[in-house]
């Protein structure tokens, strides 16, 4: 294969602060595409920007053995910008952006963050031009499908040094992950181990002692004269002599054994149910004969019924101006509506947000609580913590909402510095776990993903798995609403129809059944799976639920607390299968 590109011993920094240093030889070929991974803050794109020849490494080299285009950023697009691209919007020109690259037909694609923006269409699009494109790609995203479907190696900033992963495409991420699993796994393992022979050796160090101590000296019930004891000593000090030759055999041992750091684990976060007061009505949200439409302009979706069920998690999706924040907004804007006039049912006209024409009905359970988060950040107070930011709305106790934000690698110091100190990525932290930890019972997330690593998305998807409420969200991160969502509402301009997401094996990710091809709707699937129960079954049920929430919330002994946990998550999973 052809060489395109080289990396001769450099180091790279920023500012005072090293990103990496006294790389060897590095080189790339064509046909490759390599991915480059790291949190935030780690030096990505310092180094893509080393490659692209737009900043220069503190010793060393790169070489070029061919021509190059490199994409900046949307939010650093001034150093590159497609012509008459002043006023594009982000995904306008991400498209012109990459377009443009396209047109160039340069030996060398380096491109930042390209599928920020972008609907899934355009992301599929831009796939597939990278997996046809002959020469090397070099690529910073967010996007674990991307990543997973176009690359062919995988580089991780870790601690200044730059990992290689090698992988077939597709497959790529997924293989790395798999290996940083397995290498995670063997550290715990050998630590463990090694700490085991460490207090084994000394729990026999301390008892060697112990042991030396005492023949060292005369037994007590004895009737040796002083004059015999005196004459013995001898011997009593050959076997202390002893004694102390194996303790000090052991003490070499010990300080042979190698001084292993402990494994990094994320602590594990229990969400307390008593802080998130249970709904239990079959809706939680109800929007009938609903309609969207741009004043003066098209209509974002025609008249559709929606009904949102306690313990969804429903993924928003669409593309780009398809309506998905619109919606929203004016879910939680008629919320706000209803709990200011002491309602439960609105207009939707009242709640649409200017320049929308709306039309239906909203009607939210009675002992709903809706949290909103949005990139705005604007529930946020900048010169308070973000401990403080968040301890000011929420019933739970500092160390578990240290807890939440040690889960999303926001720990130590850093949860005490004033927001407005924070980078953009820990403040959209702040504000997530700001909303989990409150008192709410459904949570509306738009964009939630956006500016985290994907490490802290992982994480975030475990956490709102695991959340004891309803949520609803809009993402483009495909990755993020397989794992969570339950449920899809997919919005093209035709009446939404609210599906089951399903696991498709074949694409390795889930899709929402549409009722239009025949398919089950989330409302035929609860109709159908409640025709099975008699009304005996569901009164039971009822009464089970109760007394258990009420037991939950009397309960102290933690032992108690786990058993009750169990049932919990049983008749949980009992009441979300049967939609009751």
């Amino acid at each position: 294969m052809k060489i395109l590109m080289e990396m001769k011993h450099i180091s790279i920094a920023y500012g005072e602060r090293v990103i990496l240093e006294h790389l060897e030889v590095w080189r790339m070929y064509a046909g490759e595409c390599i991915g480059i991974v790291g949190i935030n803050g780690a030096g990505k794109t310092s180094l893509l920007r080393t490659l692209a020849g737009e900043m220069l490494p503190e010793q060393g080299t790169v070489e070029w053995h061919g021509s190059r285009s490199y994409m900046t950023q949307w939010d650093d697009r001034s150093v590159s910008s497609p012509a008459g691209s002043d006023h594009l919007s982000g995904g306008e020109w991400t498209k012109a952006k990459l377009a443009s690259i396209i047109d160039e037909k340069a030996d060398i694609w380096l491109l930042d963050e390209p599928t920020s923006h972008l609907d899934v269409g355009a992301i599929e699009q831009l796939e597939e031009q990278i997996i046809r494109h002959k020469g090397l790609t070099i690529i910073i995203s967010h996007d674990r499908m991307t990543l997973n479907r176009v690359c062919t190696k995988i580089w991780e900033i870790e601690n200044q040094k730059l990992i290689s992963y090698r992988a077939s495409r597709p497959g790529a991420y997924e293989a790395y992950r798999s290996e940083k699993a397995r290498q995670h796994t063997e550290q715990v393992r050998a630590y463990e181990q090694v700490e085991e022979e460490r207090r084994r050796l000394q729990q026999m160090l301390v008892d060697k002692r112990e042991h030396a101590k005492e023949v060292g000296k005369a037994p007590k019930a004895t009737r040796m004269t002083s004059k015999e004891i005196r004459s013995a000593k001898p011997f009593f000090s050959r076997k202390q002599g002893k004694v102390d030759k194996v303790a000090k055999s052991i003490e070499s041992r010990i300080a042979k054994l190698p001084a292993l750091a402990r494994p990094y684990e994320r602590p594990e976060l229990h969400f307390d149910l008593n802080n998130h007061e249970p709904i239990f009505s079959k809706i939680i949200i109800e929007a009938d004969a609903l309609s969207l439409q741009v004043e003066d302009g098209p209509r974002l979706m025609p008249d559709f019924t929606m009904r949102i069920r306690p313990g969804m998690r429903l993924a928003i999706t669409g593309d780009n101006g398809a309506g998905k924040t619109t919606l929203i907004r004016l879910l939680k804007q008629g919320y706000e509506m209803v709990r200011a006039a002491g309602s439960t049912r609105c207009q939707a006209a009242d709640a649409a947000q200017t320049g929308i024409a709306a039309s239906g009905v909203l009607q939210y359970a009675p002992k709903a609580r809706i949290g909103y988060f949005d990139q705005n950040l604007l529930s946020l107070d900048g010169a308070k913590s973000a401990l403080r930011n968040v301890t000011a709305t929420s019933r739970y106790p500092e160390h578990v909402i240290r807890t939440a934000f040690a889960r999303l690698d926001l720990e130590g110091d850093r949860a005490l510095l004033p927001v407005s100190q924070l980078s953009g990525g820990e403040r959209v932290k702040v504000q997530l776990v700001k909303q989990f930890m409150s008192e709410c019972n459904l949570l509306i997330l738009d964009e939630p993903t956006n500016y985290l690593d994907m490490e802290a998305c992982a994480q975030l998807e475990q956490l709102l798995k695991h959340y004891p409420g309803t949520l609803i969200f809009v993402s483009h991160d495909r990755a993020f609403c397989s794992a969570v969502a339950t449920h899809r509402l997919h919005i093209n301009g035709e009446a939404p129809k609210l599906t089951v997401w399903e696991h498709d094996a074949a694409a390795g990710c889930k899709q929402g059944k549409n009722s239009s091809t025949g398919e089950r709707t989330a409302d035929d699937e609860g109709s159908k799976e409640n025709e099975g129960l008699t009304e005996e079954e569901r009164l039971r049920f009822q009464l089970d639920w109760s007394q258990l929430l009420s037991e939950m919330s009397l309960s102290k002994k933690e032992e108690e607390q786990q058993a009750l946990e169990v049932k919990f998550k049983a008749l949980l999973a009992y009441k979300q299968a049967h939609r009751l």
